[in-house]
């Protein structure tokens, strides 16, 4: 049979045959040119990653290094936080005396004595203090140490630091100030500047702890990063930071401690909150800016 004969055959003189043979090759040409820029799409995405991964070498095609909290481990923390207490002071009110502020500090030693490290305004104007650790014997139990606020002490009058002698226990005391742990004011201080990004973590006892009758909170800890530099006041000759570890009022006087590749440093004392619009950060005293003692 000839296939010109045959009703199967195409008749390209009726217009209905042409627009159905015009549609069927558009078609192949859309999904042919579609594959075309799907390869091409993926070729460009694979591109830009590639870019980007090439940008983040530095100069001398070294790896940036990126850092984050759980580069301090438990293991090196751990001696050191038995050093962190809690401040609580008092105010007198024609004889009246009661709870005024809480706030936290840390043990230190110079020249054989015993002091706590905390901010000023946590202790400035207060009728009398207590310094509270936890009895490591039964740490639910709390051991109080007078403070002699007579005996305050800074290295600078530009930071807001307070350095207090402990009160000597009695000599028969079940456990005396001598049985502290010290161990912070021996730990390496981080250099004057930390790169953002870097590890940290704040230990204090904040004051949604705080019992509001006894004036006492728990210890916490809690981590983030440096989020920013901070200007210090005129003339401290290094900056401050902000971090974004979970800080409260009651941090303060704390400790912040960092990390850099000699291992874990002391990176200053917690002192006020910045508050923002959305989003508050704790500002850290640089410990360099704390012992720094003007010419």
């Amino acid at each position: 049979m000839d296939n010109r004969d045959s009703k199967n055959d195409f008749n390209f003189d009726n217009p209905a045959v042409i627009i159905l043979a015009l549609a069927l090759i558009f078609i192949g040409g859309y999904m042919l040119f579609s594959n075309k820029s799907d390869v091409f799409t993926q070729n460009l995405i694979q591109g830009e990653n590639s870019t980007q991964s090439s940008q983040s070498v530095g100069n001398n095609s070294e790896p940036v290094q990126h850092f984050n909290s759980s580069q301090i481990s438990t293991e090196e923390l751990a001696p050191y936080l038995s050093g962190v207490g809690n401040v609580v002071c008092w105010s007198s009110n024609n004889g009246n005396i009661h709870w005024s502020t809480a706030g936290s500090g840390s043990l230190w030693q110079f020249d054989n004595q015993n002091y706590v490290l905390t901010n000023q305004h946590v202790v400035q104007d207060q009728y009398f203090c207590r310094f509270f650790v936890a009895n490591p014997q039964k740490p639910t139990d709390w051991i109080p140490y007078d403070l002699n606020l007579e005996n305050n002490k800074s290295w600078n009058s530009y930071t807001d630091i307070a350095v207090i002698a402990l009160i000597p226990t009695p000599a028969n005391a079940t456990y005396p100030e001598e049985k502290l742990d010290y161990k912070i004011s021996t730990l390496r201080y981080c250099p004057s500047s930390i790169a953002q990004g870097s590890p940290v973590i704040v230990v204090g006892y904040p004051a949604y702890t705080t019992d509001k009758i006894s004036g006492t909170g728990l210890r916490t800890v809690s981590d983030g990063i440096i989020a920013s530099v901070a200007q210090s006041q005129y003339p401290l000759p290094n900056d401050d930071y902000y971090v974004s570890a979970k800080m409260d009022s009651g941090n303060s006087g704390g400790v912040a401690f960092s990390k850099d590749e000699n291992g874990l440093c002391l990176l200053g004392v917690p002192t006020w909150i910045s508050l923002g619009n959305y989003a508050n950060e704790g500002k850290i005293q640089n410990i360099n800016n704390v012992t720094w003692t003007p010419n």
